[in-house]
């Protein structure tokens, strides 16, 4: 007895091609039961016809569901696009935001760095004109202090009145001129010329200091002008002044000097229309006539007293030594 068709009975179909197998082989069976009818009846018919309905009701519900899962396959595809444009979007929001805060921030680290920048640009400026001024004031006082040594050195050495060397830079002189004396040939030879002015006080007595005073400064002139460069023209003080003569070959060449001395004093005495002074000079030489270097002066001021005693306006050697 054959049961009735209804949903119950109808298998469901597979997605994976199983339903279309079955109606495959209900298909061969309906064929083989139909070849082995003789004589067709009712019964046979209905049968058949039921076996049809049941294939095509199988093949239908096949396409039906695979209609129904190619339609969730597309919707399933659309949402996933749809959340991997919401995802790209929020991405792209995220990226936009972060890129705006960097930006952001780049701009106030700039902003800043800009600020500092100008800071110390300015502080940079202002401790480098603090320095120049400070150096600038360093160098003024500097050449000031040289300024003020040189004047002191010029006054502790040098006569204030006539300019020329005082007692203290002739020794000075002396030593220097000994000390190359012992360094150079040995028969070389230094000499003091020391130089007394006979009459000057009569100057001051009569025709008041300021004449005595131009008179020392210009016989001083004389003086200068009567040695060579190298020579040391020195006032020891008063009316008296010495000749350091670095070297010299003959007593000749220390006479002839002594000689100019004594015209030159002549002649500034007629000049000034005074008459009245004149030059005494006592000379002598290391290490011919004095043994020892630092008696040079004391040596020809012994001998100028000679030349005074005998007459003055002359000059003298001081004897040689044995």
């Amino acid at each position: 007895m054959s049961r009735p068709v209804n949903e119950r009975n109808i298998p469901a179909l597979d997605p994976e091609g199983a339903l279309g197998r079955r109606a495959a082989r209900a298909a061969v069976v309906a064929r083989a039961l139909y070849h082995r009818a003789r004589a067709p009846g009712p019964a046979l018919l209905a049968s058949a016809a039921l076996l049809c309905l049941l294939i095509g009701l199988l093949m239908l519900t096949f396409q039906v569901r695979t209609i129904f899962t190619s339609q969730l396959q597309q919707e399933y595809v659309a949402l996933v696009l749809e959340a991997v444009e919401r995802a790209d979007a929020a991405r792209g929001a995220v990226i936009a935001y972060w890129r705006s805060e960097r930006d952001r921030t780049s701009a106030d680290v700039r902003a800043g760095i800009i600020s500092v920048s100008h800071t110390l640009i300015a502080l940079s400026a202002i401790v480098f004109g603090v320095l120049i001024s400070a150096l600038g004031m360093y160098a003024k006082r500097n050449r000031q202090l040289a300024g003020i040594s040189q004047e002191f050195e010029q006054v502790s050495l040098h006569d204030a009145m006539t300019g020329l060397p005082n007692r203290r830079k002739l020794f000075a002189a002396l030593e220097s001129a000994a000390a190359e004396l012992a360094q150079g040939e040995s028969d070389r030879r230094i000499a003091v010329l020391y130089i007394d002015l006979d009459g000057f006080k009569r100057v001051n007595d009569t025709h008041g200091h300021r004449i005595g005073d131009e008179f020392l400064i210009a016989v001083s002139r004389r003086f200068r002008q009567t040695v060579r460069n190298r020579d040391v023209v020195a006032r020891i003080g008063g009316d008296e002044f010495a000749v350091l003569v670095r070297e010299f070959a003959s007593d000749t060449e220390l006479a002839a000097i002594a000689q100019r001395i004594i015209a030159g004093v002549a002649e500034t005495d007629a000049t000034m229309n005074l008459s009245t002074v004149r030059a005494s000079i006592g000379i002598a030489s290391y290490p011919d006539r004095v043994t020892d270097y630092w008696r040079l002066v004391a040596a020809a001021d012994d001998t100028m007293y000679t030349v005074k005693r005998n007459g003055k306006n002359n000059f003298a050697f001081a004897p040689l030594v044995d």
